[in-house]
């Protein structure tokens, strides 16, 4: 990643970092405010947790995390968006067939990281050693 790129990235995630409590603290205010009236607003702690998740994504570009946390950081949020998703709207399939559905994926990920790691181990053998995660990734 170049420098100009990075450092718009991590003025971005200070930002986000800065303000991210406030527009939390207003959205468990909002949303108690609107408990009293009988309201319900789940909405509102789903759009935290996706603006905290967006937050950990930024931050695994600033801090410069490798491929293996990225990679895990995208399958939480996969997990929890087909979580939801049933929750709310309902997935037509029964427990067993979620089960399936999560342990596919859990699959993909590991066929993912561990064809990545293969890939680094050959690129390491012909570039030299690197230290421990140092496959950063852009």
């Amino acid at each position: 990643m170049d420098d100009n790129r990075y450092q718009r990235i991590r003025k971005l995630a200070a930002l986000w970092i800065k303000y991210l409590p406030i527009i939390a603290a207003l959205a468990c205010a909002g949303n108690s405010l609107s408990a009293y009236f009988g309201y319900n607003m789940e909405a509102l702690g789903y759009l935290v947790t996706i603006l905290i998740y967006i937050g950990v994504f930024l931050l695994s570009y600033v801090l410069r995390f490798c491929f293996w946390h990225r990679c895990l950081i995208a399958y939480i949020v996969t997990c929890e968006a087909i979580n939801t998703f049933d929750y709310y709207v309902g997935i037509p399939i029964s427990n067993k067939g979620m089960f399936i559905l999560h342990v596919a994926l859990v699959g993909f990920v590991i066929i993912l990281l561990v064809i990545h790691h293969v890939k680094e181990v050959q690129r390491r053998k012909s570039d030299g050693p690197a230290g421990r995660c140092d496959n950063r990734t852009t």
